[in-house]
């Protein structure tokens, strides 16, 4: 093989692999996490014991995103305010908005939890979420304190 084609075939394996590097550090390469999809779909049927269930395994899944712990934390907020435990579904809102201050509860909420969501979201303000989004301590607390 002539130089000029070595150096050609470098350029293109080197230009293979630092877009690799970028996908991977981007999360584009990674599978999200299994258990949100499935604990939603739960949600969605009524079936809050089960989705609960789901919620707990996946706020455990080591490799998730803070996107994804936020709609982790929202979903159990939603799931216990339905089932009546109000306080603990406060604290998982103020997880979920900590993680993404952006975040909001499906179009189709109830009212009432939209309501209660909403006050929450006021308590935090949103300088404070910003500067917990960079707090790796939230992400191992997210995941002990299910």
């Amino acid at each position: 093989m002539s130089p000029k084609k070595r150096s050609k075939r470098r350029v293109v394996l080197f230009l293979a692999a630092l877009t690799l590097v970028v996908l991977m550090a981007s999360g584009v390469a990674r599978a999200e996490n299994p258990y949100l999809k499935q604990a939603i779909q739960s949600y969605e049927n009524f079936e809050y014991e089960e989705a609960l269930r789901i919620l707990q395994q996946a706020v455990a899944v080591p490799d998730s995103t803070k996107e994804e712990l936020a709609k982790v934390h929202l979903y159990m907020g939603l799931v216990r305010f339905t089932l009546g435990d109000p306080a603990q579904a406060e604290k998982d809102f103020k997880k979920a908005i900590g993680l993404n201050y952006k975040i909001k509860p499906p179009a189709d909420t109830s009212p009432k939890i939209v309501s209660e969501f909403q006050r929450v979201k006021k308590t935090i303000p949103p300088m404070q979420a910003a500067a917990r989004k960079v707090d790796p301590g939230l992400l191992r607390m997210s995941r002990r304190n299910i």
